[in-house]
């Protein structure tokens, strides 16, 4: 969610509040009325800040993580994604990244790379497009960084997710260094705290002579997540 948007909201119910209250004190004003004017004002805030938020369609998604050496404390991330405008208009689009270690080296292909934010335990990039999107504009984005000190258990796992409406493929490589492969694997699907084994399971593939696992998952749905889990 835009936080701009979200602290806009946020005052705007705070004055309504606040100026519904003061005529029911001293005007007299029906409480029941003033709920309603309440509620109704919250939906219309509420259904902006969606319609903003999902002015963007994911049409493919792509990510690539290379493993760079044995111990796993380097590893190369490629993010590329397909977009397309389906409002009015589309200017940026937000990352959420988690790691055990430090996220560096950005760089972006197909835009500015806007804001850095580290929330909770996770980092949250703001990408600009080159050129504001117009509706049914399309667009890609690359992002590449690196993961440092991030993947050096004997068990890792990387999460699948989607913030934004698609209606395409999450496609996820994995690539391993030739004296560290993987030596078992398996997909999760989460669903609020229900876990099981996912119907879609990664294949065993060679990039250029390494060994990888690539993952492809149709209509990943917003909010539900995928795991792909690895020993090595």
């Amino acid at each position: 969610m835009n936080k701009k948007l979200t602290y806009l909201s946020t005052i705007l119910a705070s004055i309504l509040s606040f100026v519904l209250g003061v005529l029911y004190i001293f005007n007299d004003y029906p409480l029941w009325y003033s709920i309603i004017t309440f509620t109704f004002f919250i939906i219309i805030i509420i259904k902006l800040l969606y319609k903003n938020n999902f002015s963007i369609k994911i049409l493919e998604q792509s990510v690539v993580l290379n493993i760079k050496n044995t111990k796993g404390n380097v590893v190369d991330y490629r993010c590329e994604k397909k977009i397309i405008c389906t409002g009015k208009y589309a200017n940026e689009i937000n990352y959420s990244l988690s790691a055990s270690g430090k996220i560096e080296n950005y760089k972006i292909k197909g835009g500015i790379l806007k804001s850095i934010e580290v929330e909770n335990g996770r980092t949250l990039l703001t990408v600009e497009f080159t050129k504001p999107l117009k509706k049914d504009e399309k667009t890609t984005i690359e992002l590449h960084c690196q993961f440092i000190n991030s993947f050096e258990n004997e068990e890792e796992k990387w999460t699948l997710t989607r913030n934004y409406p698609s209606n395409g493929a999450y496609n996820l490589t994995v690539i391993f260094p030739k004296k560290r492969p993987y030596k078992s694997y398996k997909s999760i699907q989460k669903t609020g705290h229900h876990r099981e084994i996912c119907k879609v399971q990664p294949e065993e593939t060679l990039i250029e002579t390494l060994p990888a696992l690539r993952l492809k998952i149709k209509n990943l749905k917003i909010k539900k997540e995928f795991q792909l889990i690895w020993t090595w």
